[in-house]
């Protein structure tokens, strides 16, 4: 499967999209902690991206897709997207030609086309900025077309000419608050679901104040089956969205009675959402009733993991019995990327050279390495008579790189179990190294893997291996495990009760443990020491859905994306500071607030218990405290 993206967005710029965002709920921590790894910030100083009850639909929006976009480039430099805007005043997209939107001639008109589907620049960003709501006025005096199915249509007609026949992972994203009147072609729009569905795209709509959500995880597989007028939620959202709204025909008919606007927009509303629920299905997609921009964001977010690359390997169960495998990293730590250093192209009269978009012109520098004679001032050592070598005691021994080629163990890459052991006989401080995962590639090879694995989980053992990751590489010792848990889409560990699949761990050799020098500790406490001691943990412990690690985003990669993003936008923009502490609200990484409130009689109990003597150190510049 591709690893490259595509994704279109689609704005909705109607005029009902000016209208505030109801908020329906007060954003928590955990929120506030998903929105941090989002890569964009509006704010350079604080990030904060809480949506607050007078920022409009379009602001929240326009917001949102600016955050995924700098998530698309920050994830990866392959991925591609495109964003079209509804409702606008002028005609700009594929479809039209200049000479069209002269003559007024031009195919599915107020509809712009900001890029089409290709690599993110700062210029789309700044473009989506921009984007502004029609008035009423201008919409009602010159009949504003450009409804949701026109962008859906003129989207798909986007993505497939840049990504037929191409391996990627599609998408077409919605912002839309469908509050606006919709002429549907059945004909077309089934034309175009059976064309997304051959491409694997799904459709995800991001419905602002909309009431419920439903989400369908394939495509539906006939389209006779399903009407696009019909409205296919989960069962109890449609039975909750039938007794709240009513039937199609009472609800007519109270537009009818009423002659009301307000009526007439909620009925254009239901029949709208109807209809985007069922092209939802259709193509596998989802409807979300997002009311804050941490559920926007947490709509569409992608894995803040990198793709592991399934390596093949030799997977040696058992003296003459070997089988192919898969072998893929389970974690990975995210780092800050490094620098890219290039030179600064100067005009002759020593300002910097700016190219036709007026940015500065840059070239790309290579490192060299010049090595010069201790004894013979400015003479360079050629590289014949240079040489390695170790330290050996007082004296240095020559090695030179084919020594060191003639050391390695020849060996494909291979992964061999020597035999099994208790799991309690490996304790957790020697495992080292980041975990992996082991897979059959075959059918047969995943039914041995899969049975292995069962077994080791009902034995309560685990294999000790010898595994040789790269060609002629240098084996290393580790012990396999059952997978018995496995992640969600919000990385929530959750236990399975038969294993499929291993997971690899090295454990160190002899020389790779530690002899540490530790004083002996003979005192024991006593029942009250342990009873304050397990007073103070009951008072501590975190809710179900506090600082949970895979929510909580890097402090310092987030302040670096955001401070490439806002300096991206704005060269004046300054740094983000990687421990940045919104208004109200405590650091990410501490311990919730109400928590330390209720806990603060264990604490003092605990202190009173084992208190401490502040100490000042020889140097007096540090302050130390001991039991």
């Amino acid at each position: 499967m591709s690893s490259k993206e595509a994704i279109v967005f689609i704005l909705d710029s109607s005029p009902s999209m000016a209208q505030c965002l109801i908020t329906g709920h007060e954003t928590s921590e955990d929120e506030r902690n998903l929105e941090d790894q989002s890569s964009g910030c509006s704010d350079g100083s604080t990030g904060d991206t809480t949506v607050h009850p007078e920022v409009s639909r379009l602001s929240c929006a326009k917001e949102a897709i600016e955050k995924m976009v700098c998530d698309l480039i920050l994830r990866s430099k392959s991925n591609e997207c495109g964003v079209i805007v509804l409702k606008t005043a002028k005609t700009r997209h594929h479809f039209a030609s200049e000479e069209q939107v002269e003559e007024g001639t031009a195919p599915f008109p107020n509809i712009t086309e900001l890029s089409e589907v290709t690599k993110p620049t700062v210029d789309l960003l700044k473009a989506i900025r921009e984007v502004r709501a029609l008035s009423k006025s201008e919409d009602e005096d010159n009949g504003v077309r450009g409804d949701i199915c026109d962008g859906i249509i003129v989207a798909a007609n986007a993505l497939y000419r840049r990504t037929s026949g191409k391996k990627y992972i599609r998408k077409l994203v919605l912002f839309t608050d469908a509050e606006h009147e919709v002429m549907v072609d059945t004909d077309q729009i089934i034309s175009v679901v059976e064309g997304l569905k051959k491409m694997e795209c799904s459709l995800t709509v991001i419905g602002l104040d909309f009431d419920h959500s439903a989400y369908f995880e394939k495509p539906v597989e006939d389209l006779e089956d399903e009407h696009i007028d019909e409205q296919d939620g989960n069962e109890h959202e449609e039975s909750d969205y039938e007794t709240e709204n009513g039937s199609d025909s009472d609800e007519t008919g109270d537009g009818e009675e009423c002659h009301g606007k307000s009526v007439c927009k909620s009925v254009i509303k239901h029949e709208n959402e109807k209809l985007l629920v069922s092209l939802a299905k259709l193509t596998g997609g989802s409807v979300i009733a997002a009311s804050t921009l941490r559920e926007m964001l947490e709509s569409t977010a992608g894995k803040r993991i990198p793709r592991s690359t399934r390596k093949n390997i030799e997977f040696v169960v058992a003296p003459s019995v070997s089988l192919r495998a898969r072998f893929s990293l389970l974690l990975s730590q995210a780092k800050i990327p490094t620098l890219k250093r290039e030179a600064v192209i100067l005009e002759p009269d020593g300002t910097i050279a700016k190219n036709g978009a007026g940015d500065d012109m840059s070239s790309a520098v290579t490192n060299s390495t010049s090595h010069w004679d201790v004894d013979n001032d400015g003479v360079e050592v050629p590289i014949h008579q240079r040489t390695q070598a170790f330290k050996y005691g007082s004296d240095l021994i020559p090695i030179g790189t084919f020594d060191l080629e003639g050391l390695k163990m020849r060996s494909p890459v291979s992964l061999e179990i020597k035999g099994y052991v208790s799991a309690n006989t490996i304790p957790r401080s020697l495992q080292i190294g980041p975990p992996y995962v082991v897979s059959g590639e075959g059918r047969k090879a995943c039914t041995v893997i899969s049975a292995l694995a069962e077994a080791l989980h009902r034995l309560e053992h685990v294999a000790i291996c010898r595994l040789v990751k790269s060609k002629d590489a240098d084996p290393i010792i580790g012990a396999l495990y059952p997978l018995t848990g496995d992640y969600n889409e919000d990385r929530e560990e959750q236990s399975v009760p038969n294993p499929h699949r291993l997971f690899y761990v090295q454990i160190p050799f002899a020389g790779d443990l530690q002899a540490l020098s530790m004083s002996p500790f003979e005192e024991t406490s006593d029942i009250e020491e342990e009873t304050v001691c397990d007073t103070l943990i009951d008072s501590l412990m975190l809710p179900k859905d506090s600082l949970r690690s895979n929510r909580i985003a890097n402090p310092a990669i987030r302040a670096f994306n955001n401070t490439v993003t806002n300096r991206a936008l704005d060269e004046s923009s300054g740094i983000v500071n990687s421990r940045r502490v919104r208004r109200g609200t405590s650091e990410s990484m501490s311990t919730p607030v109400g928590l330390l409130k209720n806990a603060e009689t264990q604490c003092q109990r605990f202190r009173e218990i084992f208190p401490t003597i502040d100490k000042e150190d020889s140097k007096s510049q540090r302050i130390g405290a001991r039991f």
